[in-house]
């Protein structure tokens, strides 16, 4: 059933009457995020030796890890405005024999292969490979790399839950603010109190499991609300 859907998508993506129309534009966005992965994937290669260049004293990943809470709160914030919930004409499928719960899971199934999931992807693994160049145990790295993969699918469906409401986005802008403030201004060692966090998720490989339980709850908070509201009388909003 899910590689029927995926069929229905591509037919309908060309059949659409403004294909042609945008056929132009979809080309030149395709070349534009090209060049943004390739551009990512050099990122990820030079990051371990420009953190080792910034902080000559500091092992990179330590370094990196202090940061990675104002990745994860800058990444719901651009995506609040960018991404939204990949949607399918689900109501002519409502009058078949064919289970709410298996159109639930393709349209989340769908999100995963986002382009913003790919952009992470295309950073941290370059990121990995440079660590394990440079000597650090292949377990731990390989698992870390996992546990980032699962926070990137935990932002991904949390944002689809935050993306129904702008109080969440303004939540989210100030808690960002606020910590970047209190940081900056030396009044709360923030990556201090953060970096031992994330920093775990490579020096403890056990630790992985804690991402990739967050990610199995948020899509599952997605599949109950979206699940609970595809009817036929209901329109399936973006």
């Amino acid at each position: 059933m899910i590689k029927r859907f995926i069929q229905l998508q591509w037919k309908s993506f060309f059949r659409s009457s403004s294909f042609g129309k945008g056929l132009a534009l979809k080309i030149v966005m395709i070349f534009f995020g090209l060049y943004l992965l390739s551009a990512l994937v050099g990122l990820g290669v030079v990051l371990y030796f420009v953190l080792r260049k910034i902080f000559p004293d500091q092992n990179p990943m330590w370094m990196l890890s202090q940061f990675m809470v104002y990745w994860i709160l800058v990444e719901l914030f651009f995506r609040y405005f960018m991404q939204k919930l990949p949607v399918m004409d689900v109501k002519p499928l409502l009058s078949m024999p064919i289970k709410k719960s298996m159109i639930t899971h393709y349209i989340l199934g769908k999100s995963a292969i986002s382009v913003y999931n790919f952009m992470a992807f295309f950073l941290f693994v370059p990121y990995g490979m440079v660590l394990l160049y440079r000597g650090y145990p292949l377990l731990n790295v390989s698992l870390w790399l996992v546990s980032i993969m699962a926070l990137v699918m935990c932002i991904n469906y949390v944002n689809f839950i935050v993306n129904k409401s702008d109080k969440a986005l303004m939540i989210i802008g100030g808690i960002l603010l606020t910590l970047y403030g209190l940081d900056y201004f030396q009044l709360l060692p923030v990556r201090d109190f953060f970096g031992p966090l994330f920093h775990g998720l490579y020096q403890y490989p056990i630790t992985v499991l804690v991402p990739l339980t967050l990610a199995a709850i948020a899509y599952y908070v997605n599949y109950s609300y979206l699940k609970n509201r595809i009817f036929l009388d209901v329109s399936l909003k973006t």
